[in-house]
């Protein structure tokens, strides 16, 4: 991350736009901005996150590669809808569910996979209505072929268990 700088995802705006917005999408970019823009000038404390959600790391929660997990600054929300939005080696992943713990995304997959990057959006086929998104609300950032971590003894653990 670069000091001073924070970067806001347009994911998800609503009326979309892609490179242009009608009034109503940049009233909604306005009103995502407008608690940093408080934050950095103003001297602003907001209780809850701001920012659009980052992803932290990636990897395979277990040593047989059926559950990858995804980390991220923030909590984020899973709709089933988003199975079809990532991508493992650049191919569809099979994800069959998921569930968020805490800052973690966990992704079940169909069967086992040897890849070795993930990438979360298309840019060819995803939609603005099927967007991963923070508890907050804010579209999370997209990612491209982030390497895959290998799990770790304690991967699978919550904060806290032995």
């Amino acid at each position: 991350a670069v000091a001073g700088l924070t970067v806001m995802s347009s994911l998800g705006i609503d009326p979309p736009g892609g490179c242009h917005y009608p009034a109503q999408g940049y009233a909604a970019m306005a009103r995502l901005i407008a608690p940093l823009i408080d934050r950095d000038v103003h001297g602003v404390t907001s209780r809850n996150s701001i920012t659009a959600p980052n992803l932290v790391r990636a990897g395979f929660r277990d040593a047989g590669r059926s559950e990858l997990q995804l980390e991220f600054d923030q909590p984020v929300v899973w709709e089933a809808s988003l199975a079809t939005e990532f991508r493992l080696d650049r191919k569809r992943a099979p994800v069959v569910s998921g569930r968020t713990e805490g800052n973690r995304l966990v992704l079940r997959l169909r069967e086992p996979s040897a890849a070795s990057t993930v990438t979360y959006l298309d840019s060819d086929s995803w939609s603005p209505k099927r967007v991963l998104r923070g508890a907050n609300g804010i579209a999370a950032l997209t990612f491209c072929e982030v390497p895959l971590e290998r799990p770790s003894p304690d991967s699978g653990k919550r904060p806290g268990s032995r």
